[in-house]
């Protein structure tokens, strides 16, 4: 209007408020906790990892362990043989993945193997004393690799124990060692020698020299020059050697006038586990103080011109001259005292069965007429700072039948000559043109076993004869024929305990 002056009201636009996006906050709040939450996953799964390796590790170790056991326990069963038993739980714990070491030491005195980290120890069984266990102890390094991710350690040692017991044994000696004629030295040249058309023939059973020694010849650990060495195989860690004797016979074959190198592990001792026995002292003898108790065993007949009531006799020779038989019986103790010489002219002697005891003497068959030796056994012992002597037999050209108790503690032994204290004993001499007949042993780990002038030890039928001793020398048309029965003992029962 006139005279009124205008007045103009502001233009207002809509502000348009920002608008919140929710949607969008969301999808970051999410991104954010997935990435704080993915590393405890993987750790978590790391770990799960870890874990699960160690519990599969564990059940792979302790199934070794276990079957480790029950392979020692079952060769112990067979074999009778520390060593061999603790060397098969080994064997098999390896083959189910423990990880022994390659190099294995044996310690005979505490009857334990040991193999880098694993160990088997033979010993008296955890439920019953009586019977044996086998404990076998290995351990297996695992791969943790996430831990080894995480600043730990990559590797894990996993560890399993495992017993498992033998018992109702068989006699030691029995079927289960394959070797029947063993030279026990580790180092001897001609540990095994033949000369001179001597013999050893065994078809069914191995010949094994302990002996390292690999020359030629003269110095190999076995050696052949003019005889027979024939056996289902011929063994040693050394070398075997023949001369060019057109007279050698040999099998497995080894050509003439060279060596073969076997390549075999030594022969398992089958009676080096046995405790050695000791006589009782009968309650009617005196006691001699080099000898201990020296009671000359009840016999029938006359010895020398002394009753057979005698006590603490040494040094004895039972030579007299008669037609009806003499008797021995090892019923008052059975133990003769420094050298015993037993036969002469011809004299018929009977041995009633037991155990009879040399104490720091020799033991002499001479020109003795055995009628009767069954389940005996002739132990040779060292005394009160004594030795023990050494096994002779000679000239008398018979056959005899000597037999070995079959159970006790001299199960399967006929001859036994125990070791000196520094690991020795003297040479054991049998020649003479006897024919002996054996079932048992001739057991001298320490000594020689020299055989000479056409004396034969062969097995009875069926029965095992075995031939154990230091070294061994046979010659001059004498020979051994050794035999492991082919009818194996029965099993011995083998339990899992731990």
């Amino acid at each position: 209007m006139a005279g009124q002056s205008a007045s103009l009201s502001p233009i207002r636009y809509p502000v348009a408020l920002p608008r919140l996006r929710w949607g969008a906050d969301r999808r970051g709040s999410v991104a954010l906790w997935i990435a704080m939450a993915v590393p405890l996953f993987l750790i978590a799964g790391g770990v799960a990892i870890n874990v699960s390796q160690g519990m599969f590790a564990r059940q792979g170790v302790q199934l070794a362990a276990d079957l480790g056991a029950q392979a020692g326990a079952i060769s112990y069963g067979r074999d009778v043989d520390d060593q061999r038993a603790a060397a098969a739980a080994a064997d098999v714990a390896d083959m189910n993945g423990a990880a022994a070491s390659a190099t294995r030491t044996w310690n005979a005195g505490s009857r334990t193997l040991s193999a880098g980290q694993d160990t088997v120890t033979v010993g008296p069984g955890l439920t019953d004393p009586s019977r044996i266990s086998v404990a076998v102890s290995v351990a297996r390094p695992v791969s943790m690799a996430f831990a080894g991710l995480m600043g730990g350690s990559a590797t894990r040692t996993v560890t399993a124990n495992a017993t498992a017991e033998a018992w109702n044994l068989p006699a030691a000696g029995g079927t289960g060692s394959a070797a029947c004629v063993i030279a026990t030295h580790p180092t001897a040249a001609m540990a095994i020698r033949i000369d001179n058309m001597g013999r050893i023939d065994n078809p069914g059973c191995a010949i094994v020299a302990n002996s390292s020694s690999s020359g030629t010849g003269i110095n190999a650990a076995i050696y052949l020059n003019s005889g027979t060495l024939r056996g289902s195989s011929i063994g040693t860690p050394g070398r075997a050697c023949l001369s060019n004797s057109g007279s050698n016979t040999v099998s497995p074959t080894i050509p003439n006038n060279s060596c073969i190198s076997p390549g075999t592990a030594p022969a398992i001792d089958p009676f080096a586990a046995l405790p050695i026995p000791s006589p009782v002292q009968p309650s009617n003898c005196s006691v001699n103080a080099t000898y201990g108790a020296c009671c000359i065993p009840p016999i029938t007949g006359t010895v020398s011109g002394v009753a057979s009531t005698a006590t603490n006799m040494v040094n004895r020779a039972y030579t007299s001259w008669q037609s009806t038989p003499r008797t021995f019986s090892p019923a008052n103790g059975g133990v003769f005292c420094g050298n015993t010489s037993i036969g002469g002219n011809g004299t018929a002697d009977q041995f009633a069965p037991g155990v009879y005891y040399v104490i720091n003497g020799n033991l002499t068959f001479n020109n003795s007429n055995i009628t009767t030796a069954s389940g005996v056994s002739f132990v040779l012992l060292g005394r009160n700072g004594g030795n023990p002597g050494a096994i002779s037999w000679t000239n008398f050209s018979n056959t005899y039948a000597l037999t070995a108790p079959a159970s006790g503690p001299t199960a399967n032994i006929l001859f036994w000559q125990t070791c000196r204290a520094d690991g020795t004993a003297p040479t054991n001499t049998m020649a003479g043109g006897s024919t002996l007949t054996m079932a048992g042993a001739f057991y001298a780990m320490c000594g020689q076993l020299q055989m000479t002038n056409n004396i034969q030890m062969n097995a009875a039928a069926g029965a095992n004869f075995r031939v154990v001793a230091n070294t061994i020398y046979v010659a001059g048309s004498a020979g051994i024929n050794a035999a492991v029965a082919s009818v194996p003992a029965s099993a011995a029962n083998v339990a899992l305990v731990r």
